[in-house]
């Protein structure tokens, strides 16, 4: 997956937060239903500011034989994934899990506390 400048590997059945810069809801789409659409996501480290950017992202290559490792998450918990290795990387947020109770708009305050 490409997100602005960045290159990072993500299992293909995680979902991402999306939104528009001059929107303030976030929402969750699925990974495997982007199809080619100009989404953009907000990328900031929570730790360092809280104002974000908003970056296009596509997925530029698939590996259906990839087994992944990875701690468990809670149901419905966001995981902040630094884009880059170093100090006060930016950071785009996934989901690898969403329990079956509506959930698809997220309050942009919650990027914020």
């Amino acid at each position: 997956m490409k997100i602005g400048p960045y290159k990072i590997t993500v299992p293909y059945d995680w979902f991402i937060l999306i939104g528009e810069k001059d929107v303030g809801d976030l929402e969750i789409l699925a990974i495997e239903d982007l199809n080619d659409r100009d989404f953009t996501t907000p990328v900031l480290n929570p730790l360092t500011t809280f104002i974000p950017d908003y970056y296009k992202f596509e997925i530029e290559t698939t590996y259906n034989e990839v087994r992944w490792f990875f701690p468990k998450l809670n149901l419905n918990n966001i995981l902040a994934l630094p884009l880059k290795s170093g100090k006060n990387p930016p950071c785009a947020f996934f989901l690898n899990e969403i329990s079956g109770k509506k959930l698809d708009q997220i309050s942009a305050e919650l990027l914020y506390r």
